[in-house]
């Protein structure tokens, strides 16, 4: 599997009811600004958003539809928990790395 949108640098862009499907990735972007993600579904995508270092993520009414995670026994996750999850990794990374 593949990704679906790799974004590297940019601003104001907007990925608005899309539809995704059997990707590894769905959205991956990096170094932007002002990423909107908005009413998109995605279906049998290990990650449905991946996003490091934007400034002004807005994502709402994303729907995770993957089954991704129950044939792989892990816990599914909403869109923003795993949005969550990827900030909180690289906070820790961050705080690992000035030490």
């Amino acid at each position: 599997m593949a990704g679906a949108i790799k974004i590297m640098g940019g601003s104001d862009i907007r990925i608005i009811d899309c539809g995704f499907s059997n990707f590894e990735n769905g959205v991956d972007a990096e170094n932007c600004s002002g990423l909107h993600i908005n009413g998109n579904h995605f279906h049998n995508v290990k990650n449905p958003v991946k996003a490091r270092k934007i400034n002004g993520l807005v994502a709402k009414r994303n729907i995770d539809h993957s089954t991704f995670t129950k044939t792989s026994n892990r816990l599914q996750l909403t869109l923003i928990a795993v949005l969550v999850k990827e900030y909180m990794m690289i906070l820790k990374r961050n705080l690992y790395a000035n030490v």
